[in-house]
C-alpha cells in the first residue's frame, strides 16, 4: 500500500491491482486544508496512518478487521501546522535483552506491544512527542524545546 497526500486536503491510499498498477484507491478522506505530511506506524501495529495539516492537526486513521477505514484520533498538535511526522518503534532496544519482559511475556501468553508513540515538528518551532493510547480521545503529550 502507498498512501498520498496533498494541498488539495485530501489523504489517500492506494494498493496495486491485478496488472500491478497503483489505480486501486482504497481510501480517501478530505481534512479540509492542506496536507502537509503523512507516515505509516511500524508494521507490527497493523495498517495506521498519521496525516498532518496546515491548520496544525494530527490525525489518525486504521485500518479495522472488517477492512474499513476509521479515523480514530483527530487533534490540534501545533498551533500553526504540522510540518513533520515520524512515529516511534514498536519495540524498544532494550526490551529484547530484558528478561523480566520476556518472563511477564511468557506468563500471559503472549508479548505486549507498548503504547503507540510519534513525534511531530510544527511551524510552532516546537517538538511534540505523543502516546496514544487505546481508548483515549486525546493523547499523552510532551513538548520539546
Amino acid at each position: 500500500m502507498v498512501a498520498t497526500c496533498g494541498y488539495d486536503g485530501l489523504v489517500k491510499v492506494w494498493k496495486r491491482d491485478l496488472n500491478n498498477d497503483w489505480e486501486n484507491l482504497v481510501f480517501e478522506n478530505d481534512l479540509a486544508s492542506s496536507v502537509n505530511c503523512i507516515a505509516w506506524a511500524p508494521w507490527e501495529y497493523g495498517l495506521i496512518l498519521a496525516a498532518g495539516t496546515a491548520e496544525g492537526r494530527l490525525v489518525i486513521f486504521e485500518r479495522t478487521a472488517d477492512d474499513v477505514w476509521a479515523k480514530t484520533h483527530d487533534f490540534i498538535a501545533h498551533q500553526s501546522g504540522v510540518n513533520g511526522i515520524s512515529w516511534g518503534p514498536s519495540t524498544e532496544p532494550a526490551i529484547l535483552a530484558d528478561t523480566s519482559n520476556v518472563q511477564a511475556a511468557n506468563a500471559a501468553g503472549k508479548f505486549q506491544l507498548p503504547h503507540k508513540r510519534l513525534v511531530t515538528g510544527g511551524n510552532d518551532h516546537a517538538v511534540q512527542l505523543w502516546e496514544l493510547r487505546d481508548g483515549e480521545e486525546v493523547p499523552v503529550q510532551t513538548q520539546i524545546g
